[in-house]
């Protein structure tokens, strides 16, 4: 039962009697149009607004250009471009994280480091923006596909608790991703937390480098450990050759952002 709903065995209020108009001033003017005769009015719009997007051969997007590199044309006809302003537009992102018994043990620095980044970019993303999770050690795995549900992303960041093997496959992570993102419109990324060490990838570094860069998907890396590394060198717990081999490995992080139109940074 509802408040509204009449109880049983009401009767219905009697009618109320008309009441006489009340006196006004205002009288109506006897020139006055009939009714639906009113006058109508009708706007020209002086100004419109027009979304675009520059981006190169390979789908790069291409930022800060003035606006007398614009030409806007009406039937052949050069119109006026008053003012041009940057928007932010919702971007699809994969996040790739290298989740390996090799750096990333339970409860170490690594790993710490590792999930507090993972999870600092998913809350710096907006509402709108398209989110999936791929992890990789052995191979990498689809944690979670493209979504504007941030529990989508939570449960699949619940799923890296403890890594279970010590092989990191970058380079077919890195080009998996690229390959199924390629064919997306709009704005696009792979961001990427990893300690930039590759040790049974299928593809090697050239082969990489030439998926990544016909993809047309910039890549912003994240290179893990930076602090620890330089802190283990100092104390002798790394040795020439390991140090060598971390920074051959973020030379090569800093080549699939910059050639991919991205860019790479370490944490």
């Amino acid at each position: 039962d509802t408040v509204a709903r009449p109880k049983k065995g009401s009767t219905a209020p009697a009618p109320e009697k008309e009441l006489p108009p009340l006196p006004s001033v205002f009288k109506r003017n006897p020139n006055a149009p009939p009714e639906g005769a009113e006058p109508t009015f009708r706007v020209d719009a002086t100004t419109i607004t027009l979304d675009v997007a520059v981006v190169d051969q390979q789908g790069h997007f291409i930022p800060n250009i003035p606006q007398s590199y614009f030409r806007i044309l009406e039937d052949n006809v050069p119109q006026k471009i008053s003012s041009i302003s940057s928007g932010q537009a919702p971007i699809t992102v994969c996040l790739v994280v290298e989740f390996s018994n090799l750096f990333q043990r339970f409860y170490s620095e690594p790993w710490y480091q590792t999930l507090v980044a993972a999870n600092e970019f998913l809350a710096s993303l907006k509402p709108e923006d398209y989110v999936a999770i791929v992890a990789y050690d052995l191979r990498p795995e689809i944690l979670s596909d493209f979504s504007t549900d941030r529990r989508d992303a939570m449960d699949a960041m619940s799923r890296l608790k403890m890594a279970a093997y010590s092989e990191t496959v970058l380079y077919d992570a890195l080009t998996d991703t690229a390959s199924r993102m390629s064919e997306i419109e709009g704005r696009k990324a792979i961001v990427v937390l990893t300690s930039g060490i590759d040790t049974l990838s299928k593809q090697n570094y050239g082969q990489a480098r030439k998926t990544l860069q016909n993809a047309g998907v910039p890549i912003y890396s994240v290179g893990l450990m930076q602090a620890i590394r330089d802190y283990y060198y100092s104390l002798g717990y790394m040795n020439d050759m390991q140090q060598a081999d971390f920074i051959m490995a973020d030379n090569q992080l800093r080549t699939f952002a910059r050639m991919s139109g991205g860019k790479a940074t370490s944490a």
